[in-house]
């Protein structure tokens, strides 16, 4: 078993199945990975997780945080290894020709894994460490000698990691060897000599397992730090320039870290995380964690806060300027690094030609809609009957699902999430794609399936339509004013177009409530328009105002009302039953949802399937004679079947299948620590069920007659599945970027909020007893300024923070 490292300020965690896939095939690993290779910037490369194939990592403590933290002397050998092939042109050809020898003889060599690196230039083989062949590095040259290659032997050590490739560029992986497999001999062999810090081949290796070179490694063993480059220059030879040939002074090294931290946000975009990396690289720096265990997290958390100007200070471009990099050169730099951060999240979707929803799995998705026709015979309806492309099946489904939804208002079911409330069916479907994707087909699904609905609307409009031309009337007629006075019908109305007042749409939800099973319900009303500019554009207008917030409670179900001193203003408390479908082009989605109203957890409550582009491929041409005669008629007996449709649903089965679908990508996200991932995955239960029930429900329909119940299948939890993992990554394509923007934004407000001040920060750093050379050395009194120094510890004894315990010594009381 080995280990893996998320980030550079984690400890390691041991690697399963499911973690490793999660890793290779995450968005996030490959947006990083390319990049890396767009703009040479280190930080990229260093965000990526890191894999320690050859060790895993007893407990130790780093920073006061507990955790199997990667130290050498902490290492625990696994019996794997690692061969690092470095600058390669085309490490592919390299690859394909060991394959070429077949996975018999690869695993004949004990190799369980070969990847591109995550530069493009590089390749890296893992596999079994033979005894026979020594330590690590002898096995590295040994293996580098059986595949023809040059080894790097920079990854001799037992603590080094790899940065994790993304899936497509691993191109051999044995899984189950690689998860599984461990050596306890191979440790008990070599474990200890690396813990001492003897990583050289065994030819190389000295008798004493203590002494200057053990000392050299711990020094140049910390973290393994890579400082990456700026302008093609190391960190490393700048940050020289910028310190001079004098190493700072004992009283001038925190400051001389702080001015450090500061200058060095203009060379690597202001990351924390890459700036503290490098202080801690420094000797003097290590040297002051050492002695008084300086809180190098803090230095740099303090010089984030310093203004910035448009230019580097004049030491920093002193330094850049004896490195070569002339201000010419940073201006380039800079400006092109601002320009690849701002287009970062569309770099993994916008690579050369390929399909901007190309990550989206569109075929995996068809295919499996298509395997589940035999089972739900309204799917394969819809798509047979009404889709004119393949491409459109994901979008009918959920459309269909919607449809079936509303049909289904009668019908109630328990949630895992308080599970003694009885909760209704709920959708908010956007099925979104650019001008002439054929989204038509949306509405010709609609106004069939809803068919029960519509017509019994077109009932009520009359009546309605009918008051109205008698109120007219009365207005002209003076025998028609004697007459008793004419009662608006109370008729049910549940479709609403975008052009509806609120005085309408709230006397229509007052009404539309029938008796079902011995209790009053409040039926769902709808809304289907085939623009979705349509909608945003009312909303600015009489037509659509406060409708927004009509969308945001109707997903739970949540309380809203009125109470205006308007005569004719019917005074009301309502809970919202209300489900919406749209279609429209992605500006117009823009529209709707964007940075600015992220935060109002609109997004979350929608399905927004997108249609790809076309690609030039033209719809099959059918006969003049095709006849869909049949799927409609499947389709027609499907929605009145659904409309008469009332009781709770048998599905707790279902529910639980949702929750632990939901529990297990949870688990990823907290490992992760991904704030914005958890915000998408929390509602995405709600339409794997929605969406999913009107076909279940609709599949065993006899077994319902019988019995009065059925039970939930392992084909059914295919399909809530299907339904979850399009939810799931649909979300992902539309929100993640503004899930991410919005915690960040909000974890910086919440630091500017909570920032200290030095003077609080140096108290922090004092010992509980000090002298005064310790007091002038954290606040940074030098000699020449001891009256300043002793002015503040005047201050800081009158505000009763410390009190003099002997001759210059005092200790802390707050």
């Amino acid at each position: 078993m080995f280990y893996v490292q998320i980030d550079m300020k984690s400890p390691t965690q041991p690697v399963t199945r499911e973690l490793l896939w999660e890793i290779l095939k995450s968005p996030e690993t490959k947006r990083n990975i390319l990049m890396f290779r767009k703009t040479g910037k280190a930080f990229y490369k260093t965000s990526l997780p890191g894999f320690t194939y050859q060790a895993r990592f007893t407990e130790s403590e780093k920073d006061g945080v507990k955790g199997c933290w990667r130290l050498q002397s902490n290492a625990v050998l696994t019996g794997l290894c690692m061969l690092d092939v470095d600058h390669v042109e085309n490490p592919k050809a390299i690859i394909d020709g060991w394959l070429a020898k077949g996975e018999v003889w690869l695993k004949e060599q004990g190799v369980l894994m070969i990847f591109i690196t995550p530069s493009g230039r590089g390749v890296k083989v893992v596999f079994i460490a033979r005894m026979e062949w020594g330590n690590l590095i002898d096995n590295m040259q040994e293996m580098a000698r059986l595949l023809g290659v040059e080894l790097d032997d920079s990854c001799k050590d037992a603590s080094r990691m790899s940065f994790t490739p993304m899936a497509e560029e691993v191109f051999y992986i044995d899984e189950e060897r690689l998860i599984n497999y461990d050596n306890p001999l191979y440790e008990e062999k070599y474990g200890e000599l690396y813990r001492q810090g003897h990583s050289e081949a065994s030819a190389g290796r000295p008798e004493s397992k203590s002494g200057p070179a053990a000392e050299a490694d711990r020094v140049v063993n910390i973290e393994d730090l890579e400082l990456g480059e700026f302008c093609g220059v190391p960190i490393q030879q700048i940050v020289d320039a910028w310190v001079g040939d004098a190493t700072p002074k004992p009283t001038q090294r925190h400051k001389t870290s702080l001015w450090l931290a500061d200058q060095l946000r203009y060379i690597t975009g202001s990351d924390a995380g890459w700036i503290e990396r490098i202080l801690r690289a420094q000797p003097w720096v290590q040297d002051i964690v050492t002695e008084r265990k300086e809180n190098v997290g803090g230095t740099v958390k303090s010089a984030m806060g310093y203004q910035e100007t448009k230019m580097p200070p004049k030491r920093m471009m002193d330094a850049l300027a004896k490195c070569g990099i002339s201000r010419e050169d940073y201006r380039k730099e800079t400006v092109a690094a601002a320009e690849n951060e701002a287009s970062a999240a569309l770099l993994s979707r916008q690579q050369a030609n390929r399909n901007p929803l190309a990550d989206l799995p569109y075929e995996e998705w068809e295919r499996e809609i298509k395997a589940l026709w035999r089972y739900y015979p309204p799917l394969k309806a819809v798509c047979q009957g009404l889709c004119s492309h393949h491409h459109q099946w994901p979008a009918a489904f959920f459309t269909t699902g919607h449809c079936g939804v509303n049909l289904m208002t009668r019908c109630t079911y328990r949630h895992y999430y308080q599970p003694a409330k009885v909760r209704r069916l709920n959708s908010d479907v956007h099925v979104i794609g650019d001008p002439a994707t054929g989204k038509s087909f949306v509405g010709d699904i609609y106004e069939l399936l809803m068919r029960p609905i519509l017509e019994a609307d077109q009932k009520a409009i009359d009546q309605l339509m009918d008051f109205k031309l008698q109120t007219q009337g009365r207005t002209y007629s003076t025998k028609e004013q004697k007459k008793d006075a004419i009662t608006r019908p109370k008729v049910v109305k549940r479709d609403h177009d975008s052009r509806t007042s609120n005085a309408e749409f709230i006397m229509d939800h007052l009404n539309a409530k029938e008796w079902v099973d011995g209790r009053e319900m409040q039926l769902h009303l709808t809304t289907f328009d085939s623009e979705l500019d349509n909608t945003t554009t009312m909303a600015k207008s009489g037509g659509w105002i406060d409708k927004k917030f009509f969308e945001l409670k109707a997903f739970h179900n949540e309380k809203d009302g009125q109470q205006y001193a308007n005569k004719d203003s019917v005074p009301v408390t309502m809970y919202i039953h209300y489900n919406l479908l749209f279609t429209g082009t992605p500006l117009a989605l823009y529209r709707k949802v964007n940075e600015r109203n992220f935060g109002d957890g609109l997004a979350t409550r929608l399905a927004v399937i997108p249609l790809p582009p076309s690609n030039f491929e033209m719809v099959e041409l059918m006969p003049e004679t095709y006849d869909n005669s049949k799927q409609l008629k499947v389709l027609d007996d499907f929605s009145a079947r659904l409309d008469r449709r009332h009781g709770e649903l048998p599905i707790r089965k279902l529910i639980e299948h949702a929750y632990y679908w939901t529990k297990e990508r949870m688990e990823i996200a907290a490992f992760n620590d991904d704030h914005a991932d958890e915000l998408l995955i929390k509602r995405c239960c709600y339409y794997g069920i929605a969406m999913a029930v009107p076909f279940i429900d609709d599949r065993h329909k006899d077994e319902l007659n019988q019995t009065g119940t059925y039970r939930i299948d392992k084909t059914d939890l295919r399909l809530c599945s299907l339904a979850l993992d399009m939810q799931y990554k649909t979300q992902h394509y539309w929100f993640y970027e503004l899930a991410r923007m919005y915690f960040d934004n909000q974890q910086r407000d919440s630091q500017n909020r909570q920032r200290r001040s030095k003077y609080d920060e140096c108290f922090d750093r004092l010992p509980e007893s000090f002298s005064y050379e310790q007091f002038a050395a954290v606040y940074g009194y030098t000699p020449d300024k001891e009256t300043g120094g002793r002015k503040m510890l005047s201050r800081l004894k009158k505000s009763g923070k410390i009190e003099p315990t002997d001759k210059d010594t005092y200790k802390k009381i707050a």
